[in-house]
């Protein structure tokens, strides 16, 4: 397995125990709709939550938690992650060996590829048998019309 591929569907991962989070968070707080990441992080883990934005502030740089990481964190965290996640296992997918990106390895690719098969089969002898009946009369459980209404 890719680690891309991992990657991608550990996000995922992380985007359906975001969602669960939030439904947690929307109990706790008595409160229906979308609540952003901070928020759920807020109600769920206050502790948790002081220490990263302590821990960012001192170690990186203060700016990179206010405007940067607050304002992603303003997204619900099931597509803070479902997103990338879904565009990275899917970026990462396993492809099959004979399987193309391009279009070109059809049956048919043009039209003139179209109308070379049809000559080609033109080309062959075909050998059908006669399948028509010889009158409406031979078919099983025909009855023409005047015969049908006389029957009745």
């Amino acid at each position: 397995m890719n680690v891309g591929l991992l990657i991608g569907l550990l996000l995922l991962l992380l985007a359906f125990v975001t969602a669960a989070a939030e439904i947690a968070a929307q109990a706790t707080a008595r409160d229906a709709g979308f609540l952003s990441f901070l928020d759920v992080l807020r109600i769920l883990a206050p502790e948790a939550l002081a220490a990263v934005k302590s821990t960012v502030q001192s170690y990186i740089h203060p700016a990179l938690w206010d405007p940067v990481m607050t304002g992603a964190m303003a997204l619900p965290g099931w597509l803070l992650f479902g997103v990338p996640g879904a565009l990275i296992a899917w970026g990462f997918r396993p492809r099959s060996e004979d399987s193309d990106d391009d279009m070109d390895d059809g049956p048919y690719n043009t039209y003139d590829d179209i109308v070379a098969a049809a000559d080609e089969a033109d080309a062959e002898e075909w050998d059908l048998e006669e399948t028509r009946p010889d009158s409406t009369a031979d078919l099983p459980g025909y009855l023409p019309p005047t015969e049908r209404d006389k029957k009745k």
